[in-house]
C-alpha cells in the first residue's frame, strides 16, 4: 500500500504564507521566536502544512480547510484530552486560544515532532502501531464532544444517492465501475451500535506515523477523526498496514493485531464483527472520496490511483481470505 500522497492531488483551495505575514501571524503566539526559515510539507488532501524553523525551535503551522471554520475544535478538544502520547500538542495564542483566524481559515500551531515516515513496514514497525492505537483507544473511548462532525467513511443512503444521481454524468469509467461495485456491496456491511464506541483517528497509515532510531515518535493528522466504533479505525490501520504488492500479508496483519490486543483486548463481539469492519472501512472511503470527486473537491487523479486503484482492489480480496483472517482474529 503506497503511503505517499502527492499534495497536487489536492485542488482544495487555501490561503498562503509570505515571510512577512507569517512572521506577523506568529506574533499571536508567546515564545516562539523570529522565523529562521519555513515551507510547505507534501502530503495531505484536506489541510496545508508547514515546517517553519525559529529561535526558540521547530513547528508546524496547519491551516484547517475541510474542517474550518468549526468543526476542527472537535480536533482540538481530542488533541488536549489525550496525555503522554506522541501526537501534535496545539499552542494557546496570547488571547489564551488554540485556533487564529487568517484569511478566514482557522490555524494550528503545534510543536514539530521529530522522526520520519517509513515505508519498509517490518514486523516491528507492525506491532509498535498497533499498540500505540491500542493505547489511544483506551484514552478516546466514550470520548464525547458538543461538537458535530462529519462521519466521512459512514456509509449512509443520503451519500450513495448523492453518487448515483452523477453516475450517469462521469466519464471515467475506473470511477463508474467502482461506484457499481459500491451499490452492490456497501449495504452487506453494517455497524454494530452495541459495538465499544468512541473518537477515532482513521488514518493510521505509514504517512501518518514517525520513528527515530526505530522507536515511534509521534503520529499526526487527526483531521479525520470523529466517534464511533473502535475496531473500525483499527480495521483501517489493519489494512494500511498489511496489504502490499496488490496483496495481504498476513504476517504484518498477524503483528499488527498481537501489538493492538496485546494493550487492549477486544470483546467477543468485536472479534466477530472486525472482518465486516475491514470490508466496511474501504468501502466507505472509496465512498467518500468519490463524493468528495463529484462535488469538485477531489482530483479524478487521487481517486483513480489511491482509493479505487488501490484500497478498492484491496477491499475485494479480503473475501477469499475471510476464513484465514477468522483464525487469525480469534
Amino acid at each position: 500500500m503506497p503511503s505517499k500522497i502527492d499534495n497536487k492531488m489536492n485542488i482544495l483551495k487555501s490561503p498562503t504564507f509570505t515571510e512577512e505575514s507569517l512572521e506577523k501571524h506568529l506574533s499571536h503566539y508567546p515564545n516562539i521566536g523570529r522565523v529562521l526559515n519555513f515551507k510547505k510539507l507534501e502530503g495531505g488532501v484536506a489541510n496545508v502544512v508547514y515546517k517553519i524553523k525559529t529561535t526558540k525551535g521547530n513547528f508546524v503551522l496547519k491551516i484547517v480547510i475541510r474542517n474550518n471554520p468549526y468543526r476542527v475544535n472537535y480536533e482540538v478538544e481530542l488533541l488536549n484530552k489525550i496525555k503522554n502520547l506522541p501526537i501534535p500538542k496545539p499552542l494557546k495564542a496570547r488571547n489564551g486560544k488554540f485556533l487564529v483566524m487568517y484569511k478566514k481559515h482557522q490555524i494550528l500551531l503545534y510543536p514539530y515532532l521529530p522522526g520520519k515516515k517509513t515505508e519498509n513496514i517490518n514486523h516491528k514497525i507492525s506491532s509498535a502501531v498497533g499498540k500505540f492505537l491500542a493505547k489511544l483507544h483506551l484514552q478516546t473511548r466514550n470520548f464525547h464532544s458538543k461538537i458535530k462532525r462529519n462521519e466521512l467513511y459512514g456509509i449512509t443512503h443520503s451519500k450513495m444517492n448523492h453518487v448515483l444521481r452523477a453516475r450517469n454524468f462521469i466519464i471515467n469509467k475506473k470511477i463508474k465501475n467502482a461506484i457499481t461495485y459500491i451499490e452492490k456491496n456497501a449495504f452487506k456491511y453494517k455497524i454494530d451500535k452495541l459495538l465499544p464506541d468512541g473518537a477515532m483517528h482513521l488514518d493510521i497509515r505509514p504517512e501518518n506515523v514517525l520513528f527515530h532510531n526505530g522507536k515511534l515518535t509521534g503520529v499526526v493528522d487527526f483531521d479525520n477523526s470523529y466517534n464511533g466504533p473502535l475496531i473500525l479505525d483499527l480495521a483501517g490501520a489493519l489494512i494500511w498496514y498489511s496489504y502490499e504488492n496488490n496483496e495481504f500479508n498476513l504476517k504484518k496483519m498477524k503483528q499488527f493485531y498481537l501489538g493492538y490486543t496485546g494493550t487492549r483486548k477486544l470483546s467477543k463481539k468485536e472479534k466477530i464483527e472486525l472482518i465486516n469492519m475491514l470490508h466496511y472501512y474501504v468501502l466507505g472511503i472509496v465512498l467518500h472520496g468519490i463524493e468528495y470527486y463529484i462535488d469538485n473537491k477531489l482530483s479524478e487523479q487521487f481517486l483513480t490511483k489511491v482509493s479505487i486503484g488501490h484500497l478498492l482492489e484491496a477491499e475485494k480480496k479480503l473475501t477469499p481470505i475471510e476464513r484465514k483472517l477468522s483464525k487469525l482474529f480469534k
